[in-house]
């Protein structure tokens, strides 16, 4: 499991925790001209974080590339 916290969506938002290898799929989304990602997860539930769908991409993957060399 590798845990990591996003920002909220809105500024007055809490920061939000998710297991990265929860996440199913991962879109722009934009709301009261503030952008940001919906995120999915596997269990079907959906969070707003504050980071752009290239920011997820480039979390998902550094992180998660360095969790396997930390098992390997």
């Amino acid at each position: 499991m590798t845990p990591y916290v996003f920002t909220g969506f809105f500024p007055s938002s809490k920061r939000v925790g998710v297991v990265l290898e929860r996440i199913t799929n991962w879109e722009h989304k934009s709301s009261l001209g503030y952008g940001g990602t919906e995120i999915t997860l596997d269990s079907g539930e959906t969070i707003l974080v504050g980071e752009t769908p290239n920011q997820v991409t480039k979390i998902l993957e550094e992180t998660l590339k360095k969790a396997e060399g930390e098992i390997a």
